[in-house]
């Protein structure tokens, strides 16, 4: 669903081979020069195709690398600095200005109190980037194409709904998501259509809004519909928006803590694809806004940071989470069989903050949302089998000791 995957907190970093006196201090990582042959224009990330050099570096640099060098390539256009990955898109410029592959697409907004979302469902509001959608905004339709995490196989189209009140100056849709299970994580995206009045092909019937499938609907060919007596095709408008992670809430007090520290966390999702932390944090640099220094690894510090007001648990390594949850007794190996939405799971090297136990893929994969990867905070899944032991909320963590 167009998430990413990767095996620790460490990635791409590795301890130089030097005298036991220096490993502590000295590090040796990849970087890419800053000027013609890497970052030409200065902005934090080298072209693409730029070759790195290997550097051993002070603590401090083993993140971002020191002056003179940068630690991302990636860059589509390194010729103007506004061009880079891990920004916003600029409205109606026709450019793509994230380096993503998409011009122009429609950014779904998290908010960290969540926005519209229940035990039954969430609203998705987002901005629309591409004129061709604003154009038809007095006749135009989205959908809701919706994958829960615990089964991300099934990409399931929601009912076609009538976009009201976009314009260049207000360019925000909301669209409602119902009849959802509670307690549970989606992934979901949304595609914009126009209908198209035409007689259809010979063999071809036409069908009622009611009735159209997902298979159906999922090509950007569009939508064979009826509209009164005349048939109507719907066809894509623009391209299809980001992905959206949110939860449906619970009916239990800690079942809505748990929505409370999952909607925290996601919005850190947003925060650093807009590139306000994390690698080059315009707002936060590195793991800085989650109580971490320059340089440190901050996978434990952004799950800390995540549930720091409503759990009391808090750790900046993993053996230190561990420790918290064992001193509790919430403490378990048995990751399968007792992870919720919102605990701390662990490799041997990395803390993550679990979202969905996927049952559909074989061997299982957890989804979790997770801080440091590549100095990113992202949404990712790997293996049950990478996870050693579970820090679960429960009601012991609030008891003393």
């Amino acid at each position: 669903m167009g998430h990413l995957r990767s095996m620790t907190c460490l990635t791409a970093l590795t301890i130089a081979a030097l005298p036991a006196s220096a490993r502590a201090e000295t590090y040796e990582v990849k970087c890419y020069f800053v000027g013609i042959y890497g970052d030409a224009d200065h902005d934090g990330y080298a072209a693409i195709g730029s070759y790195p050099v290997t550097l051993q570096v002070a603590r401090e640099d083993r993140l971002s690398c020191p002056d003179g060098f940068v630690r991302r390539a990636g860059d589509c256009d390194d010729t103007k600095a506004w061009i880079h990955p891990r920004r916003g898109e600029i409205a109606f410029n026709g450019v793509d200005d994230n380096c993503d592959g998409q011009t122009d697409e429609t950014e779904p907004i998290y908010y960290e109190q969540g926005y519209g979302n229940t035990t039954s469902g969430f609203v998705i509001r987002a901005k629309v980037n591409d004129a061709t959608i604003v154009q038809h905004a007095a006749d135009l339709y989205v959908r809701v194409f919706l994958n829960p995490l615990d089964s991300s196989t099934v990409l399931a189209a929601q009912p076609l709904v009538k976009v009201t009140g976009l314009s260049y100056a207000n360019p925000y849709v909301e669209v409602a998501v119902a009849n959802q299970a509670p307690n549970r994580v989606f992934g979901a995206f949304l595609r914009f259509y126009r209908p198209l009045s035409f007689t259809p092909p010979v063999g071809i019937a036409s069908k009622t809004a009611g009735a159209v499938s997902t298979a159906a609907t999922a090509s950007s060919s569009g939508s064979y519909l009826t509209s009164g007596s005349l048939p109507v095709r719907y066809v894509q408008v623009g391209e299809d928006s980001l992905w959206y992670t949110t939860t449906t809430d619970g009916t239990s007090g800690m079942s809505k803590l748990r929505t409370d520290v999952l909607l925290r966390a996601l919005k850190q999702v947003e925060e650093s694809r807009l590139g306000r932390v994390g690698y080059w944090g315009s707002v936060d640099d590195e793991g800085t806004r989650y109580g971490a220094d320059i340089g440190d690894l901050w996978c434990s510090e952004f799950y800390s940071w995540s549930v720091k007001p409503y759990v009391p648990v808090s750790g900046n390594t993993v053996a230190a989470l561990k420790s918290k949850f064992k001193l509790k007794g919430a403490y378990y190996t048995d990751v399968q069989g007792v992870a919720a939405r919102g605990d701390w799971i662990h490799t041997s090297t990395h803390s993550t903050m679990f979202l969905a136990l996927d049952t559909a893929v074989l061997p299982r994969e957890i989804w979790t949302v997770e801080g440091n990867l590549d100095n990113e905070v992202r949404v990712m899944h790997r293996k049950v089998s990478d996870y050693v032991g579970v820090g679960h909320i429960q009601s012991s963590l609030w008891s003393w000791p």
